[in-house]
């Protein structure tokens, strides 16, 4: 049973899934690639991937996995994003 959940598990961290974001119609005046870069500096900033690899894990082996991702103000006055 353990070796299918670390073959599930290795899946998941080789298949990694990227966020692209798109404006909703063509009017906006919003930069999709923009929007998506920020995005993945925030996520490689909070090392969101293995936030979320751990929360994965968490859900395979309990059923519940969580994560929190946000702005950490007390070491950082302008927000550093930490996961």
């Amino acid at each position: 049973m353990r070796s299918n959940i670390n073959s599930v598990l290795g899946a998941e961290i080789s298949n990694k899934r990227r966020i692209i974001y798109q404006p909703r119609s063509t009017d906006k005046n919003i930069n999709g690639e923009m929007m998506t870069a920020a995005g993945e500096w925030f996520q490689d900033e909070a090392d969101a991937d293995s936030v979320n690899s751990d929360s994965f894990s968490a859900a395979m082996i309990c059923g519940l996995g969580c994560v929190e991702i946000s702005l950490d103000f007390d070491n950082s006055p302008l927000g550093r994003p930490f996961g």
